[in-house]
């Protein structure tokens, strides 16, 4: 693929901005970083660092994900043109979690030891709500505080477990703060700024009531399912317009997330999301729509083909990941299709296989094709897959990003 503009920089807000606007920029814009699903998991990070000879300790910003504060010389490698917009911890604590070598934490999340060597991470209550097994990517989710709710009645008696999803886990969520922050951001860096406001609707109520209590209370329960979505979609919409007072127009991007597939289909048919869940979505879509003149980012995993047109209809124009392993989620195929109505940030590297297990020169030649793909005629944010998963050698990191600078 030829190289565009290569005479006319832009900057990185700029050139992301000329992406998503379907035009295409002087070169393909690149995240790393820009929000918590296009980072990189910290056994990847730490062999990285090592591998460039930087020293001192990992600041894991989100210790529940296992996700570092990238470093300025990874950012620059890279070449990332987008931010994140996030709440600042109150303070960093000093620990050697995970594997014994020193690191900086959030003080807000401390993860706990176990004498079985997994670790713990507790609320507020001191109740364990996520365990990190011994050779875990990250902490799995081992409570789910709606899971004895039989009757509509009972969810009134829940409402702060509601009110706790999506909550920040790693710092206090002080909206002046954060607007203090966007702000700073929008005059000092020249990246594109992504707020990202959690808006797990679906994926919210099976973490509420367990995966196969919710899948199965949308059929044989449906007016207890839906009273769930009900609270915890207008939990997100007073929830967002907090966000937008704080943030204004200082951001670029909101991104919302919902998992709704699976490796070969999404969770539910085309006709159940649109009758259950799209409602519910909808209606966050619109709030975020008539408050802020910003990109609207969906993140959903697996093979969400067949949902594409739904999203498009609620008024994201963004779609993360293009999970390209899963099945349906032919990048040519994709842009051919839809290209033209929405822009694709992410796909740019397969992460369930190439990534982390082909040779260098597999990850270029994978890259080199979802560049080829996706990226002409704009719209088309590079990424790869979701986060850097741990077992990623340094020299297929490097790959990645070489083959996105031979553009």
């Amino acid at each position: 693929m030829a190289r565009r503009d290569a005479g006319c920089a832009l900057t990185s807000r700029e050139r992301v901005l000329r992406a998503l606007s379907h035009r295409e920029p002087d070169r393909v814009p690149v995240d790393l970083g820009g929000t918590d699903v296009t980072s990189m998991q910290y056994d990847a990070y730490r062999r990285l660092r090592r591998h460039l000879g930087l020293t001192g300790p990992v600041t894991l910003a989100q210790p529940d994900q296992l996700l570092p504060c990238l470093e300025e010389p990874v950012l620059a490698l890279a070449r990332t043109d987008a931010e994140p917009v996030e709440f600042p911890p109150t303070r960093w604590l000093g620990s050697t979690f995970p594997a014994g070598e020193p690191t900086l934490l959030p003080v807000e999340c401390v993860p706990e030891p176990q004498p079985d060597g997994s670790w713990v991470i507790r609320n507020a209550d001191g109740q364990v709500t996520a365990r990190l097994a011994q050779g875990a990517p990250c902490f799995r989710q081992v409570r789910f505080p709606l899971a004895d709710v039989d009757d509509i009645s009972d969810l009134d008696t829940h409402q702060a477990d509601v009110d706790a999803l999506d909550a920040c886990s790693f710092a206090p969520m002080d909206f002046a703060a954060l607007g203090e922050r966007a702000a700073r951001l929008l005059r000092e860096s020249g990246r594109f700024l992504v707020l990202y406001i959690g808006g797990h609707i679906f994926s919210g109520a099976q973490w509420m009531f367990g995966y196969e209590k919710f899948m199965a209370d949308l059929v044989l329960r449906p007016k207890l399912a839906q009273a769930l979505l009900e609270r915890i979609t207008r939990m997100h919409i007073e929830r967002f317009e907090k966000f937008a007072d704080a943030v204004g127009a200082n951001v670029q991007m909101v991104l919302i997330a919902d998992d709704l597939g699976t490796q070969k289909a999404p969770q539910l048919s085309p006709e159940m999301y649109r009758k259950l869940i799209k409602p519910h979505q909808a209606a966050l879509c619109r709030a975020i729509r008539d408050r802020l003149k910003v990109h609207l980012c969906l993140h959903t995993d697996g093979a969400v083909r067949d949902l594409i047109p739904d999203f498009i209809d609620l008024g994201i124009d963004v779609l993360n990941p293009v999970q390209v392993s899963a099945a349906g989620m032919d990048t040519a195929e994709l842009k051919r299709e839809f290209g033209g109505d929405i822009s694709f940030w992410g796909g740019g590297c397969d992460t369930q296989h190439v990534l982390p297990f082909g040779t260098p020169e597999e990850v270029r030649d994978e890259v080199r094709r979802r560049i080829d793909d996706l990226a002409p005629g704009g719209g088309f944010v590079f990424s790869h897959i979701h986060n850097i998963p741990p077992e990623t050698p340094p020299e297929n990191i490097l790959a990645m990003y070489e083959a996105v600078r031979a553009v």
